[in-house]
């Protein structure tokens, strides 16, 4: 019966809608918003690719929350050397019945014409409240020439009230850019436990999945992901995330990131799950 009880829990708790849109040629934008079903509310969201191939890549750059049913993802195509196929991109979103309603709050901050790496900020939940989750967003970040001027690095909680969002900025010389961090706030006594998964170092062209499962008992609630080792041009190193979903289950997340960049200086991939 115990079996029997945590399988409906993880049907209540990781209800999984999705949206998948196309889009292709250097700069393509692909923007979809999954919506929960009616009588739940969403916990997080995330994301996954389908096609291209080598320099073609879609860039995220805003995963977050919209209203209290709904995640939006959005990506641009990175294609320095078109014509090439297109890309798909399926939007997340993981809803559960029976949860409160969480309130937003934002931090945002200008990125400098320059290349930088370690850039970030946190956005923090008001007194008596607690982050269950976050996301992020800048403004589309592919230029004509088929690069990325900023790719976002982090996205995790701090502590127990704030999310952090980190960016790399490149091209210098290319115009300023900003980035905002999102944290969805909600009164409890403490927010879902951070479990983590770290995976082996990765060079140049190698990818890296990483998945972190909850323990038994416990569901995922949101996600995140970290990584070491970035550098800003003339070397960079730098890994873009193109996965973030569940693996297999309620109690499993999966992120895949492929490492860019000329640096020699391998990059490791975290990936949190928040369980409860």
């Amino acid at each position: 019966m115990a079996g029997t009880a945590e399988a409906k829990k993880a049907i209540d708790v990781g209800i999984q809608k999705t949206r998948t849109v196309t889009a292709s040629g250097n700069q393509g934008i692909m923007s979809a918003t999954a919506n929960c079903p009616a009588n739940t509310r969403a916990l997080s969201g995330g994301f996954a690719f389908g096609g291209g191939f080598a320099s073609l890549r879609g860039i995220p750059y805003e995963s977050h929350k919209v209203g209290q049913r709904a995640w939006i993802v959005s990506t641009q195509i990175e294609d320095p050397a078109p014509p090439a196929p297109g890309l798909t991109q399926t939007t997340f979103v993981v809803c559960q019945r029976g949860v409160a309603k969480t309130s937003q709050a934002s931090s945002t901050i200008a990125l400098p014409d320059a290349n930088a790496a370690g850039l970030g900020t946190t956005a923090t939940c008001p007194a008596g409240k607690k982050a269950m989750a976050g996301g992020f967003a800048t403004p589309p970040p592919v230029l004509p020439s088929g690069n990325a001027q900023t790719i976002i690095t982090d996205s995790l909680r701090v502590g127990k009230t704030g999310w952090r969002t980190g960016a790399l900025k490149e091209l210098s010389g290319t115009g300023p850019s900003t980035l905002t961090s999102y944290v969805y706030c909600a009164t409890t006594k403490k927010p879902p436990s951070a479990r983590v998964a770290v995976g082996p170092p990765v060079a140049a062209g190698q990818f890296s999945e990483v998945s972190v499962r909850c323990p038994k008992g416990l569901f995922v609630k949101a996600s995140g992901f970290s990584q070491s080792g970035v550098s800003a041009p003339p070397a960079t190193g730098v890994l873009t995330p193109h996965l973030s979903d569940f693996a297999d289950s309620a109690r499993v997340w999966t992120v895949r990131a492929e490492r860019l960049g000329t640096s020699t200086t391998p990059t490791t991939l975290s990936t949190i799950a928040y369980c409860a």
